[in-house]
Order: C-alpha cells, then sequence, then structure tokens
C-alpha cells in the first residue's frame, strides 16, 4: 500500500476514508511562492473549511509552523 508506505518513510499521516462515509481528521497547507490556505477535514461530518489566504509572515506566527 503506497500510502502506508509513506507514513513509515516519515510522510505525513495519510487520510482514510471509511466504507461508511466518515474520515479521519485531516488537514492540509496548499503552497505557492506567496501566500498559503489551510483546508482542514472533520472526519466526523465530512465538512471541509478553508482558510483565508495566508501570508509567510502570518504562517511563522502560527505556533511555529514553518513552509
Amino acid at each position: 500500500d503506497e500510502s502506508a508506505a509513506s507514513s513509515s518513510a516519515g510522510g505525513p499521516p495519510p487520510i482514510v476514508f471509511y466504507p461508511d462515509g466518515s474520515t479521519s481528521d485531516a488537514s492540509v497547507l496548499l503552497t505557492n511562492e506567496r501566500c498559503f490556505v489551510q483546508v482542514a477535514l472533520r472526519g466526523l461530518t465530512g465538512m471541509v473549511r478553508v482558510s483565508e489566504l495566508i501570508s509567510s509572515e502570518e504562517l511563522s506566527g502560527l505556533g511555529g509552523i514553518t513552509p
């Protein structure tokens, strides 16, 4: 399984989708040269939340996250 290999090789944990339609909670940071967008998935409900555009400076102020 490719996702298990990625996780064991130090990659990000997989987002798991179950047959009943539920999934695990997940957060993905999408980036380009200037800004970032965070997409958060709530596994229990399937709701997705997308952040406003975040600059590099704002991102570094969010709990020590670095691009």
